[in-house]
């Protein structure tokens, strides 16, 4: 249920992948409201896709004038290996842990 004395939708924007919603958050007891940008992801498995979707993302993302930003939801990738249990080394797509680190770190 959405309580818009807490945070006032001011814009949203769906993607392939992505659900994007920006607004006022006034919080309990705020003096003001602050600009917030929420983005809810369900990343597909195939490392293309996964390529387009951060694109898509980062896209919307720097375009956006917020301080803050939160990006959650299924990401279908690991940031660091130690997080991934019962596949070996060998099957880690390191590069594809890097892009998404990348994301990350560019825009949050």
């Amino acid at each position: 249920m959405w309580d818009n004395r807490i945070v006032s939708c001011c814009r949203t924007e769906e993607g392939k992948g992505f659900i994007l919603i920006e607004g006022d958050y006034k919080g309990v007891g705020a003096s003001q409201a602050m600009r917030v940008v929420l983005v809810n992801v369900y990343a597909p498995c195939s490392d293309r896709d996964k390529e387009v979707l951060w694109g898509d993302i980062e896209n919307v993302l720097l375009a956006s004038n917020c301080l803050i930003k939160c990006l959650m939801g299924d990401f279908n990738v690991v940031r660091y290996a130690f997080e991934r249990k019962g596949v070996n080394e060998v099957r880690l797509n390191n590069l594809e842990m890097v892009r998404f680190n990348d994301l990350l770190t560019g825009v949050i």
